[in-house]
């Protein structure tokens, strides 16, 4: 076999526009629609994506960016407990749940990275007891101005108290050092 000019080379390499978009080209018929698909999906699941600060959505989910905690920081849940409604120990507990479920529910998504912080320093949470639903709230407004991540739990009422009492504030998870300068004067369950 005698060895190909370099004009031959050349025109081995190049394929006519004809040839490229062939239907016998079948790798191209079958990565094209894959492509197209994951390009409009991707833009379709990132909708209202980019925003600053904490926000409403749409669908009443919260939103939060905030300064995130550097890796060597103590991260932990605080669950602070409306003790003013008298609620039994079942339905502390419930509600604590709900809390904590909540909080991760509504900001994971937003900070991936703190969660995944919290989550390998083996998830700590710390149940307090506030004596008013006052100061729970307080808690609440002081979380909200330092963008610490929160979630209050108001009870639906089908069982201990009214529909509608706000019975366990979630905090964080964040840092330990702030959240302590926070519910320091707090009691533990």
């Amino acid at each position: 076999m005698a060895p190909k000019s370099q004009e031959q080379r050349k025109a081995s390499l190049v394929q006519p526009a004809d040839t490229f978009f062939s239907s016998s080209n079948t790798w191209l018929w079958r990565f094209l629609p894959g492509l197209i698909t994951g390009f409009a999906l991707a833009k379709y699941l990132r909708v209202g994506a980019g925003s600053k600060g904490r926000r409403k959505k749409a669908n009443n989910e919260l939103e939060w960016s905030g300064p995130v905690p550097s890796a060597k920081e103590e991260l932990r849940m605080m669950l602070c407990i409306n003790m003013s409604l008298g609620m039994q120990k079942g339905k502390i507990a419930a509600q604590c749940a709900h809390a904590a479920v909540g909080v991760i529910t509504d900001y994971k998504e937003s900070k991936p990275q703190v969660f995944n912080q919290w989550e390998r320093c083996g998830q700590a949470k710390i149940a307090l007891k506030v004596p008013t639903e006052v100061e729970l709230l307080h808690l609440l407004k002081a979380a909200s101005e330092q963008c610490i991540p929160y979630y209050l739990v108001e009870d639906a009422g089908r069982t201990q108290i009214a529909a509608g009492s706000k019975t366990v504030l979630a905090l964080g998870p964040w840092k330990k050092s702030v959240l302590d300068e926070l519910t320091g004067h707090l009691k533990l369950l």
